[in-house]
């Protein structure tokens, strides 16, 4: 676009000269040929993960990155209150990931989807149909005592002296003691908050979302209670007890909540995301690890390779292996070794001053990528050791290869931001919506009066002007004075670049 510009330049200069000042150098918001994102480093993953994606990605004619990133959550969703990850005295880190996958409708998401989460899917089915003989006996059994309790307080309340006291407590602590026998959940999609924290305190404080149209948003913002709720995400991201307390239910305390949100969406899904205010301004939105793979769309093949039998096995071996972790009392604690320890660090030294330089307009997004890629390197870890995690510490080959995918989502953090106009001042997004509403006009000028009317965001020109003014120095628009007027104040005349129209 700079380039077609720059063509017809000078075709229009010797017109601009005579009617006002010229146009600015034309600078865009946004160049039309964006620099590629760098692709997900297949390489970085465990082989039994790596083949399987990179097999789902040929099968499917995706972008390797979806399936990479959805099997890094799935794993994460495996693994998480199973482990913790301490890389150094005094920091823990939890095993949970949000990620979010930026895609349009045609890119396959939801096959992509269905094709890393049916282990998972797979394993809580013929968990639940195990359980279901233990489950029918402990709902019977508990039943029972239940009306016994019941029965036992109602006689000794009509008939004083009929029931011993210290029958009534018995019983009670009869059924207190009845060993639970729970259906196993892992997996949740268009819940409320409230029945998210109801199902996660019912499976051990663990959960994970996934939703391939991102309709959790609209939840989390209010679309049932009418208010935004992020407290249980907040904290379930980091492990902090949560709890709740409703008029009318029993109180809800989880001790150690947590969550792993798989996502998909669409590119308008993300930008009207990233205009919630509260959702960025309480750092929800910096939790994410963000993935906008680049589109094979125009350039997909009929037919494909299937995928092998034998990845698909080695997958779902490794999804049953990591699931099948027994859950204890507290996390078991994945440490790192001497060179694990040095590459953690040299990470660390590497983006802190980033922090205030090409990093600080996503701040609270790029605080929180050592400890997310601590995190990953932890998943990795547990893809390799499976139940015995925790007694070998993250060699050097897994956190360097955890650094890699933490500087691709980095890149990939920077343009989903940057694309959804949160990094843009208040006067550039202005000057958005008035150029918007300038192509609208069908006009290739307009007086400032009028635009005011057009632009029915501002209520006087004094709002109106920062943008106006941003556009003026990108070379989209100039000012000239109007000279001549009927009534009232002289105005100025907005003329859009003729150039633009050509390009």
């Amino acid at each position: 676009m700079q380039q077609d510009f720059e063509r017809y330049a000078d075709e229009i200069k010797d017109g601009l000269k005579e009617d006002g000042p010229e146009f600015e150098p034309f600078v865009p918001f946004e160049s039309e040929e964006r620099t590629p994102l760098p692709s997900f480093p297949v390489d970085a993953l465990p082989s039994e993960l790596r083949n399987y994606v990179s097999a789902v990605a040929e099968s499917l004619q995706v972008p390797v990155d979806m399936p990479a990133v959805v099997g890094l959550s799935v794993i994460a969703l495996c693994v998480q209150g199973s482990f913790v990850i301490n890389p150094i005295q005094g920091w823990f880190e939890p095993l949970g990931l949000y990620t979010a996958t930026v895609a349009l409708p045609s890119e396959r998401k939801s096959p992509v989807m269905a094709a890393m989460t049916f282990p998972v899917y797979d394993f809580e089915r013929e968990e639940n149909q195990a359980r279901k003989p233990a489950l029918e006996e402990y709902t019977a059994k508990k039943d029972l005592l239940a009306r016994r309790v019941n029965s036992i307080t109602e006689k000794a309340a009509k008939e004083k002296g009929s029931v011993n006291f210290d029958d009534v407590i018995a019983a009670k602590q009869e059924l207190n003691d009845l060993e639970p026998v729970k259906p196993l959940r892992l997996i949740s999609d268009d819940s409320t908050p409230e029945a998210l924290a109801s199902l996660m305190a019912q499976n051990d404080g663990r959960m994970s979302v996934i939703s391939s149209e991102g309709g959790i948003f609209d939840v989390i913002a209010g679309r049932y209670s009418g208010s935004v709720n992020l407290d249980l995400f907040l904290k379930a991201y980091t492990g902090d007890p949560y709890r709740v307390d409703r008029k009318g239910r029993q109180s809800e305390y989880i001790q150690r909540p947590t969550l792993t949100l798989l996502l998909t969406f669409q590119p308008s899904v993300l930008y009207a995301l990233m205009q919630q205010d509260e959702f960025a301004g309480r750092g929800f939105l910096a939790r994410f690890l963000y993935s906008l793979p680049q589109s094979k769309v125009g350039k997909r093949t009929y037919r494909t390779r299937p995928v092998p039998a034998e990845h698909k096995d080695e997958y779902r071996r490794l999804i049953y292996d990591l699931l099948s972790v027994p859950l204890t009392e507290k996390a078991q604690i994945i440490h790192v070794d001497h060179e694990a320890d040095s590459i953690a660090e040299a990470f660390h030294q590497e983006l802190e001053p980033q922090l205030i330089d090409e990093l600080e307009g996503i701040g609270g997004w790029a605080g929180k990528l050592h400890g997310t890629s601590m995190r990953i390197a932890a998943i990795l870890h547990c893809c390799k050791y499976g139940h015995c995690a925790a007694e070998a510490k993250i060699e050097g080959g897994t956190m360097a290869a955890a650094v890699a995918i933490g500087q691709y989502f980095k890149a990939h953090a920077l343009a989903a931001f940057s694309r959804a106009g949160a990094l843009e001042t208040q006067a550039e997004k202005d000057a958005k919506y008035i150029l918007r509403r300038l192509e609208e006009s069908g006009k290739g000028e307009i007086s400032k009066r009028d635009l005011l009317r057009v632009c029915q965001r501002f209520r006087s020109a004094k709002e109106l002007n920062p943008g106006v003014e941003v556009l003026v120095s990108r070379g989209y628009i100039r000012l000239t004075k109007m000279t001549k007027m009927t009534k009232g104040r002289p105005t100025e005349k907005i003329e859009l670049n003729p150039a633009l129209k050509r390009v």
